[in-house]
């Protein structure tokens, strides 16, 4: 009986994780392509998240991150109700998916998280090969433009990707960390992996092709934390090493990006960029050889970085203007600095920076958020909601990885330090889904704390999708 009983059991366990893993890409992909989203649709998806989590066993939760997480949502909401008498008016019904995604996220096994990162990365894969074959189009019938497709805007997509990078790394790095201690490695057989790691040169791709400089220094900085963290662990040869096999496949991947969109927009030569995607599908049919070759042969990959380190000043020439942007940039955060005073207590309220931005004496700079969140976050909700945000940066950085969790969490807050990139569901959906790998220990929440949290979540939910329907 017990023959027979077994692995009826492992079948049911084996599925269940399936629809969790499956459900979370899913709920992912449409919170991606809704941009900053709908009252209706994060609902919806927060609800049924929280109804398959329901029945988890149990969730670790680390609660330095999701107390403070919990208390920027409320600061949301008891902003918008003083400024403007109606609660629902503003980013918490929006933002509190980010506590249903964290806490599916830390209810994950291993071998969950393991896999839904793969999806989150291949769910960059298909955004990439959306978008490149989009701009193909464009190039042949109207005008090229950077891409923006999926996310909606450059600069998101382009984090986006960035995110998604990191998260493949992550995978590759350990790999061959299992491979090196003789561990057995289910992910290093992953048909899924494979895959995926010759897809590579696509999401690298696809970035350059946004023009996004901010995205470019995310992706910059996030490999200067990696390199440094690596030199900590291995020492300086083996990080050297490391460091010009990593540079070379993205050196080489942003510079076909670079002249794909300057075939499409600049040179207006469409043909060119069937030539060029001819070439980048021989890119992905040889690129897990040609990461072989580079790890053979140090001095080929030394030549390509120090080639590709020399170029970096030649890419401003595709963004003439980024100093520029940077600057307004700053310029925008001072102005926000100037109104934290005007009420640290529940802030300004939500949407109410641009109205006083409008009336000031300064520069009008016609957007809705300031690019740095935590100004943004002192201003309209107030300094409690800055502190909160704080608290997680501080908390994610202080956390102990393995593979490349800190360089994904550096290239995040360096967006979120000059971009918008937090109000986009989709970019921090991601960043949840594949921050795995931290060894810190996290507190475990019993199977029945596990149940009143999602049943709480999903109550929340609820109200609030009530309210938004009453409110028509």
């Amino acid at each position: 009986m017990a023959q027979i009983i077994a692995p009826s059991l492992r079948e049911h366990r084996q599925r269940a994780t399936s629809v969790l893993v499956i459900a979370l890409t899913i709920a992912l992909a449409i919170l991606t392509i809704t941009g900053v989203g709908t009252v209706a649709f994060v609902s919806l998806i927060g609800m049924a998240i929280c109804a398959i989590c329901f029945f988890r066993k149990e969730a670790y939760i680390d609660w330095w991150i999701f107390i403070p997480l919990a208390a920027y949502v409320l600061m949301n909401f008891i902003s918008a109700w003083c400024a403007w008498g109606d609660p629902l008016y503003g980013y918490g019904p929006l933002h509190i998916i980010y506590l249903s995604l964290y806490a599916a996220a830390c209810s994950l096994r291993d071998a969950e998280a393991k896999l839904l990162r793969l999806l989150c990365v291949g769910l960059a894969v298909v955004a990439a090969v959306a978008a490149i074959i989009g701009f193909i189009v464009q190039s042949f019938t109207a005008s090229a433009t950077r891409l923006e497709y999926v996310v909606g805007t450059p600069n998101g997509l382009g984090i986006f990707f960035v995110l998604a990078w990191f998260a493949l790394e992550s995978s590759r790095m350990e790999v061959v960390r299992q491979k090196g201690t003789n561990e057995p490695s289910t992910l290093g057989r992953s048909r899924l992996y494979h895959f995926l790691s010759r897809c590579e040169p696509l999401i690298l791709v696809a970035l350059a092709m946004t023009l996004s400089m901010g995205s470019l220094v995310a992706l910059g900085i996030g490999l200067i934390v990696l390199f440094i963290s690596r030199f900590r662990a291995t020492g300086g040869k083996e990080a050297f090493r490391f460091a010009t096999v990593i540079l070379s496949r993205i050196f080489l991947s942003i510079a076909i990006g670079f002249l794909m969109y300057m075939a499409g927009e600049r040179a207006d030569a469409p043909i060119l960029c069937l030539v060029i995607l001819a070439y980048i599908i021989v890119m992905i049919c040889l690129w897990n050889r040609f990461d072989s070759f580079l790890k053979s042969s140090g001095k080929f990959a030394k030549i390509i970085s120090l080639v590709g380190l020399l170029c970096i000043p030649f890419a401003l020439f595709m963004r003439p203007n980024a100093g520029a942007t940077f600057a307004e940039r700053f310029e925008m955060m001072g102005n926000g600095i100037s109104y934290l005073g005007v009420d640290p207590l529940v802030g300004m309220g939500p949407f109410t920076w641009r109205l006083a931005n409008i009336q000031d004496a300064g520069n009008y700079f016609n957007t809705n958020h300031i690019h740095n969140i935590f100004i943004h976050a002192g201003v309209e909700f107030g300094l409690i909601a800055m502190a909160a945000l704080i608290i997680i940066a501080v908390r994610v950085f202080i956390k102990r990885y393995r593979e490349a969790q800190h360089g994904e969490d550096a290239a995040l807050l360096f967006h979120m330090l000059t971009d918008t990139g937090f109000f986009y569901v989709g970019i921090v959906g991601m960043f949840i889904f594949t921050a795995s790998g931290s060894i810190t220990p996290a507190k475990k929440l019993s199977s029945v704390g596990t149940k009143l949290l999602f049943g709480c979540l999903f109550l929340l939910h609820f109200i609030i999708l009530w309210g938004y329907i009453a409110s028509f």
